[in-house]
């Protein structure tokens, strides 16, 4: 329990002392001394906490053939940001998606050439929803979706899901950086020329 306005607390033991100098006020009397402190205490505004420290993250990482090079190139780097942003109370869990749900670290936890043909996002929501209701024990949790692309299924009712257990959901785009782009800034010819007079164009890219 904590309080968030303790320094009422301090005006208990005056209104007390105030009660033995005048006793004509009754603070002393069981019923009014009891709904003193309540009152006092109830200004101090107690709080429960209901949840533990910490936060439970579930990693869900797209594992589709079409995902292989950006997310070989920039998956490390995002692990070692997240494990170096990790408070000491928070957990991380790795899952891999494609056709089929992954966990990391579990036995046989390969996922085959044949199964990574789609992007299953809704799939790889509802069950880390499943594993995060069984393994957090009263902790909070967070999704956080890393994929090059959209879903290949249907996302219907997983909004619904995760507001059910309260739990939020990140996404992160993962790419290879666009082709860079070029454009024409300006383009700059003489106004005039004599027949047959060569002249020059000037383009600015």
């Amino acid at each position: 329990m904590m309080l968030r306005n303790p320094e009422w607390l301090a005006l208990l033991p005056v209104l007390l002392v105030a009660g033995w100098l005048l006793p004509r006020l009754g603070l002393w009397r069981p019923l009014r001394l009891t709904l003193l402190v309540l009152l006092t205490v109830t200004m101090a505004r107690p709080q429960w906490r209901r949840v533990s420290d910490g936060v439970d993250l579930w990693v869900l990482a797209d594992a589709s053939v079409s995902a292989d090079e950006p997310m070989g190139r920039q998956l490390p780097e995002l692990e070692k940001l997240l494990e170096k942003s990790r408070g000491s109370n928070d957990r991380l869990f790795h899952l891999a998606f494609a056709d089929e749900v992954m966990r990391r670290g579990t036995e046989g936890a390969e996922m085959y050439e044949r199964s990574r043909q789609q992007t299953r996002i809704g799939l790889a929501v509802t069950q880390a929803l499943a594993y995060a209701q069984r393994d957090s024990q009263g902790r909070p949790s967070r999704l956080l979706v890393l994929s090059d692309g959209y879903s290949t299924e249907p996302l219907t009712g997983i909004a619904d899901k995760l507001a059910a257990q309260g739990v939020e959901l990140d996404y992160r785009m993962v790419r290879e950086s666009e082709v860079e782009d070029y454009r024409v800034a300006s383009l700059r010819a003489p106004v005039k020329v004599q027949i047959g007079e060569p002249f020059l164009f000037e383009v600015e890219v």
